[in-house]
């Protein structure tokens, strides 16, 4: 969010530094973090990057409906993340914001 801000403030080198920060997190778990890392890298212009989050997630969880969930969102099939998968902070956060773009 801090980053969107200061992109429309028109202080894209500050917005440049923090989506860095955020997409060079190494979250401890898997989870909607991924989603939020990802979104940094498509906002830095690496899509590739971008997809490779979900890839290696999905590589390591097959089955994860999350992972899945995520990537959906991340390629706009869907708005939001289902409200069974945001059952923690940071996916009920993500939730919250993905529902005000």
């Amino acid at each position: 969010l801090a980053a969107q801000c200061f992109r429309k403030m028109g202080k894209f080198k500050s917005a440049g530094r923090l989506l860095q920060r955020i997409a060079r997190f190494q979250s401890k778990r898997d989870d909607a973090a991924q989603l939020i890392a990802a979104l940094a890298w498509q906002q830095l212009g690496d899509q590739v990057r971008a997809q490779t989050v979900f890839t290696e997630w999905q590589s390591r969880e097959p089955s994860s409906k999350l992972a899945a969930a995520c990537l959906d969102v991340f390629h706009g099939r869907a708005a939001t993340l289902p409200k069974d998968l945001a059952k923690d902070d940071t996916a009920r956060i993500l939730q919250d914001w993905l529902a005000s773009r």
